[in-house]
C-alpha cells in the first residue's frame, strides 16, 4: 500500500523502503519538532523524506481477518511469513522475486523459524501496549496541526 507525504520542503520521489502505519505518528510529531511519545511504536520517517537515509532493517508486522481464519505476517524485506493462527500453517514468501504471493518458498526451515520468532517478539511487544492519558494541545501545536489538516 503506498504512503504518500506532502509537506513543506518535501520533493516528489519514490521510496522503495518498506514502511507501517505505525510511523505516521512518529513522523507527524518530528515534523512539528515534537516528542515521540515514550514507548510508543513505529519509527519516524521524517529523515528519509528530506532525502536522508531510511529507517533501520526491522520486521514489520501485520494481523487481520480479510480471507476468513485470523492471519499474522511478518515482513523483513525481502520476505514474508503469513501465519494462519486456526492451523498455524505458515507460508513463506520472497516478496522481491514474487510480489504478488503466488509461490511459497519450501524448505527454507531457518528462515520461517527465524521470522516466526521475529513476529511472536512483536506481537509480545504490542500486546503489552502503552497506556495514554489525555492530553491538551497547548495552542500553537494545536494549530500546526489545524494547517496539515490533521484537525479541525
Amino acid at each position: 500500500v503506498p504512503l504518500i507525504v506532502w509537506a513543506p520542503g518535501i520533493e516528489g520521489r519514490r521510496v522503495t523502503t518498506p514502511v507501517s502505519i505505525a510511523d505516521i505518528a512518529p513522523t507527524v510529531l518530528e515534523a512539528l519538532d515534537q516528542p515521540a511519545y515514550p514507548g510508543t511504536f513505529g519509527t519516524s520517517l521524517w529523515p528519509l523524506l528530506l532525502g536522508g537515509a531510511g529507517p533501520a532493517e526491522r520486521a514489520l508486522v501485520a494481523e487481520g481477518t480479510l480471507y476468513g481464519a485470523e492471519r499474522k505476517s511478518v515482513v523483513l524485506w525481502t520476505y514474508k511469513l503469513i501465519r494462519n493462527e486456526r492451523n498455524g500453517r505458515t507460508v513463506l514468501y520472497d516478496l522481491e522475486q514474487d510480489p504478488g504471493e503466488q509461490s511459497p518458498i519450501r524448505g527454507a526451515d531457518d528462515l520461517v523459524g527465524l521470522l516466526s520468532r521475529r513476529l511472536d517478539e512483536q506481537l509480545a511487544a504490542s500486546a503489552a501496549g502503552v497506556s495514554y492519558e489525555s492530553t491538551e494541545l497547548d495552542p500553537e501545536l494545536r494549530e500546526q496541526l489545524r494547517s496539515l489538516g490533521y484537525i479541525r
